[in-house]
């Protein structure tokens, strides 16, 4: 299982940054995997939308 299927199927997503180390540690997102999807803009969910479209066009 990669990071990607281990975010989808977790039961609540926090997402810190918007970056590493001083420039990051604000909470981004807190909430599930289907709003974080829907409804943030961080790059994690960025990639996860694009790996939900990817796996819908097979």
């Amino acid at each position: 299982m990669n990071t990607i299927d281990m975010i989808k199927q977790a039961g609540w997503i926090i997402d810190l940054g918007p970056g590493g180390g001083k420039k990051g540690g604000e909470i981004m997102f807190a909430g599930t995997p289907y709003d974080f999807t829907t409804k943030s803009n961080s790059l994690t969910a960025q990639y996860i939308r694009k790996d939900f479209q990817q796996r819908d066009e097979h």
